[in-house]
């Protein structure tokens, strides 16, 4: 956890090179909030409100003043916005002074204040005031770590603000941000395309454009071994039930069994004519399944590495197969834009789905009772595998993407639903309302890959910048805003 705190550095406003504190007294701050997500907290007086919109969190000393986010404040009326930003440290300094100048601009009306000396923040927190025609602001800009900032932008009538200063350098004070960012994991040289946790939880294998499939010790967040064998990008990576085993899927055709223990390479599976893009083991460890861009799915029996059936429906490649939790039936998504469900037995498709963008990853709910799949498109969908044929609706769209979306999966008890995008975010949704109810930045290129652990306590991440990310894991619960406070949403 960072306790942020706030510096002050050489920018002060209103022509004055010092600006004394104030002489009022500072209110007491009796009521505490925590951000739906939980990573951000603080300490507010009981007779202020707060409330979590879209842009950030409101605060205010009145329900009025709440609601003049956007307007002019009238006497007596304090408003604050807290934001959590990525920020550049090399130019965050200049850059929020520059977002000011051009509010202030948009606005209509001159912004009063002594220029920075420097272009670059000097030293872990800003904190300065401003002045308009009508109003001044105090600017409180910390840096949390991890590319994080917090800002802090209280804004009260001309003439005002000394009155409250005490107080809001107070709550500023009382600010304390928690990363759900837990560890980084470096280790490839180029584009991460596939992430699995081992059924224990212990171990996470990773594989990507470099060729090698990367085993991790979660724990210490170090390499344990390197798998090599393929000699073009992997696409997938899995873990056998029993965790002994790690099966990769390559665009050298090929799909590789390897000893976890040893990093031995058991068996080369050949028989698509084009890349596998695609592989799961069943539920009982005994058997394989393969997508390829020959536009097949094949199963395998995973003893022999002989072929059991060459499942035959789509018209495009197969970037995804994934078991029915109970072993049923598998599901296979493709660039055609269809999911097909077949019958294990007989090898026929029991039926299919059209959807309008192409899949690109697929999972189950544990209970098997709900499909999480998404694609080209930039929602994801839940399909609930118990609807009723003539049922108005059997999915639940999720939207808060604004790119395609190439990773999902879902947690160990089913409340959540995790998605990686190439906008370079990872969302989390609550399953029951497809509510959104975090936004986890940090990747700086498209996310290919996520995977809840087995205990539901990390997400794992990995992108096209090369690393894995491990994230805690946010807690599906309303945030704790205190008496006065207005109800959320």
């Amino acid at each position: 956890m960072f306790r942020v705190r706030m510096w002050i550095v050489g920018v002060l406003l209103l022509a004055t090179l010092v600006l004394p504190p104030s002489l009022a007294a500072q209110d007491s701050l009796d009521q505490s909030f925590t951000s739906a997500d939980g990573t951000l907290s603080f300490d507010y007086p009981a007779d202020w409100v707060v409330s979590e919109a879209d842009n950030g969190i409101w605060l205010a000393n009145s329900e009025s003043a709440l609601n003049k986010a956007d307007l002019d404040l009238a006497a007596g009326d304090v408003f604050v916005l807290i934001q959590r930003q990525r920020l550049d440290p090399d130019t965050v300094l200049a850059d929020v002074m520059d977002n000011e100048l051009d509010a202030a601009a948009g606005a209509g009306t001159a912004l009063s204040y002594v220029p920075p000396t420097a272009a670059t923040l000097d030293g872990p927190a800003l904190r300065t005031t401003l002045a308009t025609s009508t109003e001044e602001l105090l600017l409180l800009v910390s840096d949390s770590g991890n590319g994080d900032f917090i800002v802090f932008r209280a804004r009260a009538p001309l003439g005002e603000l000394d009155d409250v200063l005490p107080t809001l350098d107070a709550i500023a004070d009382s600010l304390q941000y928690t990363s759900r960012l837990v560890a980084i994991l470096s280790g490839h040289t180029a584009n991460i395309n596939t992430i699995a946790f081992s059924p224990d939880g212990n171990s996470l294998a990773s594989a990507g454009r470099d060729n090698v499939v990367i085993l991790w010790d979660v724990g210490t967040g170090e390499i344990v071994r390197v798998l090599a064998g393929h000699t073009s990008r992997i696409s997938a990576v899995a873990f056998s039930p029993n965790g002994s085993l790690v099966v990769s899927a390559s665009n050298d055709a090929t799909i590789r069994l390897w000893d976890v223990e040893s990093g031995e390479e058991l068996q080369a599976l050949t028989g698509h004519n084009r890349g596998v893009l695609a592989v799961a083991f069943h539920p009982d460890g005994e058997l394989l399944a393969s997508g390829g861009e020959d536009d097949t799915v094949r199963l395998w029996d995973v003893e022999s590495g002989a072929v059991v059936r060459v499942l035959v429906g789509h018209t495009d490649r197969v970037p995804v197969v994934a078991f029915s939790p109970d072993g049923d039936t598998l599901l296979s998504a493709s660039d055609d834009k269809t999911l097909l469900r077949w019958d294990l037995d007989s090898g026929a498709p029991l039926d299919t789905r059209v959807d309008l963008a192409q899949v690109f990853t697929a999972r189950y709910s544990p209970d098997g009772q709900v499909l999480a799949y998404a694609g080209s498109g930039i929602s994801a969908t839940l399909w609930d595998q118990a609807a009723a044929a003539d049922a108005e609706s059997d999915a639940l769209e999720l939207v808060g993407h604004t790119s395609a979306i190439y990773g999902i999966d879902v947690s160990p008890d089913g409340a959540l639903v995790v998605t990686g995008s190439n906008d370079k975010t990872v969302r989390v949704w609550d399953v029951t309302s497809g509510a959104q109810i975090a936004v986890l930045e940090g990747h700086t290129a498209r996310v290919t890959a996520v995977r809840f652990s087995p205990d539901g306590n990390l997400i794992a991440t990995a992108g096209e910048d090369d690393v894995v990310r491990l994230w805690s894991v946010p807690v599906l619960e309303t945030a704790v805003a205190g008496e006065g406070a207005p109800a959320e949403d």
